[in-house]
């Protein structure tokens, strides 16, 4: 099964709990329910403007960013859900959070988590490669940052990358 309802990497994925795991996979298939629902009622939408003798009109068009409109809202609420349900399952998973270098605020949002620890990094480490290993090793970072964390990993190996030219 492919997994894009997050983007989360092997390393977090290896992280999690099996009933994590079980609920990504759940959360997944609706997904893909959705998706295949939304190839449906396109395809509806197309013979009932065929027949009609307007298939090539701009109201097919519209049609389907409406539906397209439908399906990423849903989509949207399916994820930020997961989200949510990981976010709080895996808190628990922070055993060493006082030792963090940098604050651990799970009240903050994931966009301020991310610039907090990719701060900490870029001004504690000078050598790209260095800081790119050091935040490989964060265990931390794995479940604070959520999606964030393959984000700020490709962030930081393309320094250590530029660095190693």
């Amino acid at each position: 099964m492919k997994i894009d309802i997050i983007s989360y990497t092997q390393e977090q994925f290896a992280a999690l709990t099996e009933t994590q795991l079980q609920e990504i996979r759940l959360v997944q298939a609706e997904k893909d329910e959705l998706t295949a629902k939304l190839e449906k009622a396109k395809e509806k939408e197309y013979f009932r403007f065929l027949k009609s003798g307007t298939s090539r009109s701009m109201l097919y068009e519209q049609a389907c960013e409406r539906l397209d409109a439908d399906y990423q809202t849903e989509v949207e609420r399916l994820r930020n859900s997961l989200i949510f349900y990981l976010q709080y399952t895996c808190r628990g998973n922070d055993t060493s959070v006082d030792d963090a270098p940098y604050i651990v605020n799970y009240a903050l949002s994931y966009e301020q988590r991310y610039v907090i620890v990719r701060d900490y990094y870029m001004t504690a480490y000078t050598d790209g490669a260095e800081r790119f290993e050091a935040f490989r090793l964060d265990t931390i970072a794995r479940n604070y940052l959520g999606e964030y964390y393959a984000t700020l990993s490709d962030y930081l190996r393309a320094y250590a990358e530029d660095t190693e030219v």
